[in-house]
């Protein structure tokens, strides 16, 4: 009885040991896979190591679409970095100080009477290569010019950030076709 009892205890101590070194096993493994590396890619592109942005970037360029529909100049100001580069639709490129840019912008857009930034899509990234700051913003713009025509199109707007402030843009430009206006327009119309 007493080798029986023996050959318990000896079981139990055993098999308590072995968990405790599954245990010790199991933790390294997940300590070491926090970080998965990139998979290489199929074709090669000049930046390719991306991840999430800065929340406030995004109320930056949105502060900046708000304050070109209200046409309010000392928002925009506030917004830009001491020197900025526009590259617009219709091969146009704008260099020029914050104040000067400011003016221009502001002078551009009197030829409205309203406009309505109905931003679809927009997000913050971070390249990591670089450690530039980006916001991408996909927008439905529709304007009404002085004499109540009116427009609309739809601007994949590529913002560039540097210490919270706009210092680059590129801007493309598509004329939607009849349908996807009314489609725009249907989902546009969730955007409150």
């Amino acid at each position: 009885m007493k080798n029986s009892l023996a050959i318990l205890y000896l079981c139990i101590i055993l098999s308590c040991g072995q968990d405790k070194k599954t245990e010790d096993k199991v933790e390294p493994e997940t300590a070491s896979n926090t970080e998965t590396p990139p998979s290489p890619l199929n074709y090669s592109a000049l930046y390719s190591d991306w991840e999430i942005g800065k929340r406030e970037n995004m109320n930056t360029v949105l502060s900046l679409y708000k304050a070109w529909d209200e046409s309010s100049v000392d928002t925009m100001k506030n917004i830009f970095a001491d020197s900025i580069i526009l590259d617009l639709p219709g091969k146009r490129r704008i260099t020029s100080s914050r104040d000067s840019i400011t003016g221009a912008l502001i002078k551009y857009r009197s030829a409205y009477s309203t406009t309505a930034n109905q931003v679809l899509s927009v997000y913050p990234l971070l390249n990591k290569e670089t450690n530039d700051e980006w916001v991408v913003a996909l927008v439905y713009n529709k304007w009404t010019y002085k004499d109540n025509t009116r427009d609309s199109s739809l601007y994949q707007d590529l913002w560039k950030l540097q210490n919270g402030k706009i210092n680059y843009m590129l801007s493309l430009e598509q004329s939607p076709s009849r349908t996807v206006v009314k489609h725009l327009e249907k989902i546009s119309g969730k955007i409150k």
